[in-house]
Formats: structure tokens, C-alpha cells, sequence
């Protein structure tokens, strides 16, 4: 509502893209980042954090 942009950052790429469905919604397209991660696996959070 305020313009803020976010990362959605997850395992399960479906219930992340679900929640940006909920953000575009009420906020509008491009509002949301979703990015498929493992927080356990080190080179996968360097690869999310270059995403982001």
C-alpha cells in the first residue's frame, strides 16, 4: 500500500508465488520478488541473495 517492494524468499516456490498473488492483489504487479532457497545451503543463499 506505502510503495514498499519485498523478497519472498522460501524452499517451496509454489506457496511463495501464493503469497505474491496476495501482494499483487492489494498492491499491484512487481511488488513481490519470490526466490526459491534453501537456507541450509550456503552457495544456494549466495545465489538468492545476488537475486535480490
Amino acid at each position: 500500500e506505502r510503495g514498499a517492494r519485498v523478497a519472498l524468499l522460501g524452499r517451496t516456490r509454489s506457496e511463495l508465488a501464493e503469497t505474491a498473488a496476495l501482494i499483487a492483489q492489494k498492491c499491484g504487479e512487481g511488488q513481490a520478488l519470490v526466490v526459491e532457497a534453501d537456507i541450509s545451503d550456503y552457495a544456494a543463499m549466495e545465489t538468492a541473495v545476488s537475486q535480490i
